[in-house]
């Protein structure tokens, strides 16, 4: 049953990661110039450290209820 559950919030937080990217890719086009590009590349790492930072939070907060004995 645990290993279901944090199957289940990977996927959830792979499938914002993915809509993150669409949003992101939607409002800075990284072929239109070099600072496009450089701003393209900083609005991924901050959503990777982001996301990075919530799953962790999660995981912490949750740890009770993700991984039951």
């Amino acid at each position: 049953m645990a290993k279901i559950s944090i199957l289940i919030v990977l996927v959830l937080f792979i499938t914002f990661g993915y809509a993150m990217h669409k949003l992101i890719r939607r409002f800075v086009n990284p072929k239109q110039s070099l600072n496009h590009l450089f701003l393209f590349f900083l609005a991924h790492f901050v959503g990777i450290f982001i996301l990075s930072f919530l799953i962790n939070l999660m995981m912490l907060k949750f740890s009770g209820f993700l991984i039951r004995p």
